[in-house]
């Protein structure tokens, strides 16, 4: 006597592809996790900073930006996001590339020049770029090295 075990096509979808089954509760589960690595990954005001001037310049907005997100995507299978909604959340992930500051508003830059000690005005000044902080990489990749 053999035992056939028969798929339910409904059932298949509930259990894997749907955000209230088991693998969309695991999933929601991990998302929370790593949004949460995220957060405390982020720069973050009080903490040594991360670029040549040893200045810490966070507001802490980048780290309170993360949020949760879930949906369908091509194909229907199942996805799960953190999202950074603050505007310069790719700049700080991915780097920048060195480039050129110009004025768009007034005639001159007017800034304070840590090196200088002094507020200076210039036409424009060259940005040598900032080095990528991939803390949403570092945190997805740390939660999932936990569950191995």
């Amino acid at each position: 006597m053999a035992v056939v075990f028969v798929i339910h096509p409904a059932e298949w979808q509930r259990a894997f592809r749907s955000h209230r089954g088991m693998l969309g509760s695991w999933m929601r589960k991990k998302n929370l996790k790593v949004l949460g690595r995220a957060r405390l990954a982020a720069p973050q005001p009080g903490r040594p900073p991360k670029n040549r001037t040893m200045i810490n310049y966070s507001t802490g907005e980048l780290a309170t930006s993360h949020i949760p997100g879930a949906s369908f995507w091509a194909g229907g299978e199942l996805e799960t996001q953190v999202i950074a909604l603050a505007p310069h959340a790719a700049l700080v992930h991915a780097g920048t590339a060195p480039h050129m500051i110009r004025p768009r508003q007034a005639p001159k830059l007017v800034f304070f020049w840590h090196k200088k000690g002094r507020v200076v005005r210039r036409d424009e000044v060259y940005h040598p770029g900032t080095a990528a902080q991939p803390y949403l990489l570092e945190a997805l990749t740390s939660e999932m090295k936990l569950t191995d």
